[in-house]
């Protein structure tokens, strides 16, 4: 988007956050928001086959959630208009989508132009090939430990978790540059499965495994956030790689 690795990476970033947010406004938010009523009580998740409440007849127990009067729904996946929009919290997440793209765009505007230094150059599709590596690294990979989680859902200690995350993107992140660029791809590659199976035994997981949340919910959420991640950085790839061809075109039109 720039010549400028600093100001390619945020302006990239920045296209990126748009779209991200608004297929987050659009699909995540009001599976998040539907959570937040499982969490708090609002809604009650009724993990009861239709079939047995048939045959459970008149004489069963009476159920916890009617005696505290939560409602327990059968209502189907949430969307976008089942709630009204709320402008500051809306305008909180495009801020953080903003923030956090801006971020990964300073990452690959920062490792083109170390490539471009290598005598990389960029072809066809190649964007496709950055977006996916990414993708890969920072979503992808780290979420075959820790899925993408919606509130109320268990999950390991905070802290824990960040420093997993963070080493399996960076473990993941080593390891496609060294197959891509590296003359050892082989030994590259080798040392990144082992490297990650390592890390995948030792994932900070919950005591227990227990939540109000409805497993369709969550599973719902997990699939697109991990879709949503896929298109941003697919998005950023593309606004990092193309656009500076066509500054250098035009510079050199100029000259």
């Amino acid at each position: 988007m720039h010549t400028n690795p600093v100001m390619n990476g945020l302006l990239s970033g920045a296209a990126a956050g748009i779209v991200a947010a608004v297929l987050h406004l659009m699909f995540l938010q009001p599976l998040l928001l539907r959570a937040e009523d499982y969490e708090s009580g609002a809604r009650v998740h009724s993990f009861e086959t239709p079939a047995s409440d048939h045959h459970a007849g008149a004489g069963s127990a009476a159920d916890p959630a009617q005696d505290s009067g939560s409602e327990i729904t059968t209502s189907p996946m949430p969307t976008r208009f089942d709630k009204p929009w709320d402008p500051q919290r809306d305008a909180q997440t495009v801020g953080f989508f903003l923030i956090t793209y801006a971020a990964y765009g300073l990452i690959l505007a920062a490792a083109i132009d170390l490539a471009h230094r290598r005598g990389y150059r960029e072809a066809s599709g190649h964007s496709v090939l950055w977006g996916a590596a990414g993708f890969a690294a920072f979503a992808l990979v780290p979420s075959f430990g820790l899925a993408p989680e919606l509130p109320g859902m268990s999950a390991g200690p905070l802290e824990l978790r960040q420093l997993w995350w963070a080493t399996t993107a960076a473990v993941t992140a080593v390891a496609l540059t060294g197959i891509a660029f590296g003359r050892t791809r082989a030994i590259w590659g080798g040392a990144g499965l082992i490297g990650l199976t390592v890390l995948m035994l030792i994932v900070p997981e919950p005591e227990a495994f227990s939540g109000p949340v409805p497993p369709e919910l969550a599973a719902a959420f997990a699939g697109r956030a991990l879709g949503l991640a896929a298109v941003a950085w697919l998005v950023l790839a593309a606004c990092a790689l193309r656009l500076p061809q066509k500054d250098s075109v035009m510079q050199g039109a100029r000259m």
